[in-house]
Parts: structure tokens; C-alpha cells; sequence
């Protein structure tokens, strides 16, 4: 899930060097612009007076000749900005290449409205989010070998994990293990589990967790289907199906 506009969706209001000029709103920048590309999904809302939403996280912009200057976060980064009728691209700042939104409504520049920040919880309607609170996710794996005849034992290991991610952008995990061996001594066999919880959310189709109330770092993410058209989940090079 590597392309260019995800360093622009990771980074936005996160990272870059701070950018100190003066500026001022743009009417015509102002409405309800968004990006989509599979299940990467962005809105970015401007309104008139310089302030606005990016997938519910409020900020501020300003324009400097050629430059759209957006503060999020505590940090302002520049793009170079053009704007053709309803077509908003995007690049420089902390951008490998040219992001473009669309405006969403086709009617005169200005006239969208600035959602209240109380509707921040929007981000979470894009479609990967969507798909990561319809079911719980399980992961399992196995390893073992040994066995058989004139074998000098057996042995085996199995690992089970289990995320519920709630629209509320908590999660919890539960994880569960399972070992065993056998030789001509005897048998063991053991098992163990734990649980964790953290917080999760998702913005521009990007997920974003944190352990507890830690900071939230990216997940390596895809999302594919299934000989049967089930979605399954690779996150940082674990695999979860949903859970029966």
C-alpha cells in the first residue's frame, strides 16, 4: 500500500518543518474537497475564513501567492497549489508527488460549510474504517514439525490474536498461545494469553493505532479479497480474516 499520496496522508499536520509566512484565506479555495483512490478516502473541508477540517481534525490555511499554507496539529507546512474549476492539486511540502481532490460540491466556490468540529468522527465513515468496525479480526498461525517414524519427538506452537475496533476509536486485543512437545521422555504441552487496548483511527485511508495512550504510528496495511470475496487483512506482515 505504498504510493505516492500516502506520504502526503501520513504526514499531513504530523510532520515537516514549520513554515512561517504571512497570508490570507482564498474564497475560491472554499468548499468540500475530496480524495479517493480504492479504500484511501480524504476530505478536506475550507471554508472562507481561513479555517477548516481534514478528515475532522480542524485546521487553519492561509495562501501566499502560489502557496497553501496549512497549519494542523501545531505545525504549518507550504504546497504549491493550482486550482482549475473544481480540480484542487497539490504538491511540494512533504509530498513525493501531485495529490488532486475533486470538489464535492459542484456549486459556487464558498458556499460549502465548515462542518462543526463536533462531526470529527466523519473520518471514521471512509471506507477502510468502515471495514475494520464490521467485524472482529482474527489472526492464527502454526508452526511444528517432528513425527513419524523413527522420529526423535514432536513439537508444536500455535498463536492466536483477536481486535475489536470500536466506532468510538478505542480497540482491544486479546491473544492467546498454545505449545507443545513430545519425545521418547515424555510430553508438555502449555498455553498463555493476554490482552491489550489502545486507540485507533483512521484519516485518508491510512490506520493509525497507538498502545494505550501512546502516541499513533501507522500501519503497514493492505486489504484483499479471497477466492470467496472475503476480505482479508495484512497489517505490518500479519494476516486477519474476520472473526467467526
Amino acid at each position: 500500500m505504498r504510493s505516492y499520496f500516502l506520504s502526503f496522508l501520513l504526514c499531513l499536520g504530523l510532520f515537516g518543518q514549520s513554515v512561517v509566512a504571512e497570508g490570507k484565506s482564498d474564497k475560491s479555495l472554499a468548499g468540500r474537497w475530496l480524495y479517493q483512490q480504492g479504500y484511501a478516502a480524504s476530505e478536506m473541508v475550507l471554508g472562507a475564513s481561513g479555517k477548516g477540517t481534514f478528515d475532522g481534525a480542524p485546521l487553519t490555511y492561509r495562501v501566499q501567492g502560489d502557496q497553501l499554507l496549512v497549519t494542523m496539529n501545531g505545525g504549518t507546512i507550504a504546497y504549491r497549489y493550482q486550482l482549475k474549476r473544481n480540480q484542487l492539486s497539490l504538491q511540494g511540502g512533504d509530498l513525493n508527488g501531485v495529490v488532486q481532490f475533486t470538489r464535492a460540491d459542484q456549486s459556487a466556490a464558498g458556499k460549502s460549510r465548515v462542518p462543526d468540529n463536533k462531526q470529527g468522527g466523519k473520518a471514521r465513515d471512509e471506507p477502510l474504517a468502515r471495514l475494520l468496525v464490521s467485524s472482529d479480526w482474527c489472526s492464527f498461525s502454526y508452526s511444528g514439525g517432528g513425527g513419524g517414524y523413527s522420529s526423535s519427538g514432536s513439537y508444536g506452537h500455535s498463536s492466536t490474536s483477536r481486535f475489536h475496533l470500536s466506532a468510538n476509536g478505542s480497540f482491544t486485543r486479546s491473544s492467546g498461545s498454545e505449545s507443545y512437545s513430545s519425545n521418547q521422555y515424555g510430553s508438555v504441552a502449555g498455553q498463555g494469553g493476554n490482552g491489550s487496548s489502545g486507540r485507533w483511527q483512521v484519516r485518508a485511508g491510512v490506520l493509525y493505532t497507538s498502545d494505550g495512550n501512546g502516541p499513533m504510528q501507522p500501519v503497514q496495511l493492505t486489504v484483499t479479497r479471497n477466492s470467496n470475496g472475503y476480505p482479508i487483512i495484512n497489517a505490518n506482515g500479519t494476516e486477519y480474516m474476520q472473526c467467526n
